[in-house]
C-alpha cells in the first residue's frame, strides 16, 4: 500500500510512497522484486507528483528509508514510471514487459547501494540511502498527477519480518 505525505512550498514538493513487505524473513536472491505481498502486490504510487493531471516536473532527489538495519544492507534498484506497471510478487524474479519498460522515466532507474544508519541497532534499527543532484524529467499521463514505482533487490538480502521501505521523491513541479 502507499502512504502519501506532501509538503509543498511554491513549486517544490516531496511525495512519499511505501511498502510494508510480508511478515516473513524469506531471503531474496539478486534481481528479485521487493513488494508488499507474495500474491497480490501493488505498485508504489506517488500521488500529487505533478500539480495536476498531465502535469510535469523534474525529480531532483530520491531517498529510500528502510525500517531495518540488517548487517548486510539491500542493494535496491528503484524503477519509476509515468504509467502504472504490473506489480511483481514479493521475492519473485523482477520482470516487466516491453510495453512497461517503455513507460519508465528517462534516467528514472536509480540504484541505492550506500546506506546511512539512523538507528545502529542491527536488525531493528533503520537506515537510508539517497540520490541527490538528479535531473529526472517526467510528464504524467493526461488524467493523472501520479508517478509509479517498483523495487528490485540487486543482491542476496535477508529482510526482517514486515520491513518497511519508504521512497521519498523531491520534485520541482512545472
Amino acid at each position: 500500500m502507499s502512504n502519501l505525505t506532501r509538503f509543498q512550498t511554491g513549486d517544490t514538493a516531496v511525495v512519499n510512497a511505501s511498502y510494508t513487505r510480508p511478515a516473513n524473513t524469506t531471503q531474496y536472491t539478486a534481481n528479485d522484486a521487493i513488494a508488499n505481498s507474495t500474491t497480490a502486490p501493488v505498485v508504489l504510487t506517488f500521488d500529487n507528483a505533478a500539480l495536476g493531471g498531465g502535469g510535469s516536473g523534474i525529480i531532483h532527489t530520491i531517498g529510500i528509508v528502510d525500517s531495518a538495519n540488517q548487517a548486510t544492507k539491500p542493494q535496491i534498484r528503484l524503477w519509476l514510471f509515468d504509467t502504472s506497471p504490473t506489480a511483481v510478487n514479493d521475492a519473485d524474479p523482477f520482470t516487466i514487459s516491453d510495453a512497461e519498460h517503455a513507460t519508465a522515466l528517462p534516467n528514472g532507474i536509480q540504484d541505492f547501494t550506500s546506506w546511512l544508519e539512523g538507528d545502529k541497532t542491527a536488525g531493528t534499527g533503520n537506515c537510508s540511502s539517497h540520490a541527490t543532484s538528479l535531473a529526472i524529467p517526467f510528464k504524467c499521463t493526461s488524467n493523472s498527477d501520479s508517478l509509479y514505482g517498483l523495487l528490485e533487490v540487486r543482491n542476496t538480502y535477508t529482510p526482517t519480518s514486515a520491513e518497511v521501505f519508504t521512497v521519498r521523491l523531491g520534485i520541482l513541479q512545472d
